[in-house]
């Protein structure tokens, strides 16, 4: 076979798995109740909120805000929010990571909102599993500050 043949099929398989894209959980529990904990995966995937976090989707959809640039990295985050005593969690896909190097978890605090937020690199993987133990623990240290 010809080596050039090769080097390019190898060189577009490099690239397709560099910029693979990947699937997130999506949904909110103001608006989607399914979306809390436990989660239920087979209602979340029923109700079509197992995306693929890709480009097209910041472009088509208007409410997330910006559009990534070309090579952006997409990862699945899930936060916990508190405002004024209202609690909701969220799952969503995003490219701008906003956390403290090193960590999987951040948490922020304002008055009275309050906000738990963990992400993660693997298909589906906002669904709460692989996330449970430091958004526990965050959600402990979030509910200790509501003296």
């Amino acid at each position: 076979m010809n080596k050039g043949f090769l080097a390019c099929v190898f060189l577009i398989v490099a690239v397709s798995v560099a910029a693979a894209d990947i699937e997130c959980y999506v949904c909110k529990t103001s608006e989607h109740p399914a979306c809390a904990d436990p989660f239920d995966h087979a209602k979340a995937k029923k109700n079509g909120h197992l995306i693929t976090c890709n480009h097209d989707y910041f472009k088509n959809n208007k409410t997330t805000g910006s559009v990534p640039p070309p090579g952006a990295e997409f990862f699945c985050r899930k936060g916990f929010q508190a405002v004024k005593g209202k609690n909701d969690i969220y799952r969503s896909c995003g490219w701008e990571q906003y956390y403290i190097e090193g960590r999987q978890c951040y948490f922020t605090s304002v008055e009275e909102v309050k906000t738990t937020q963990c992400s993660c690199v693997d298909n589906g993987c906002n669904d709460g599993t692989m996330l449970a133990v430091p958004f526990t623990l965050l959600m402990a240290a979030l509910a200790a500050t509501r003296i």
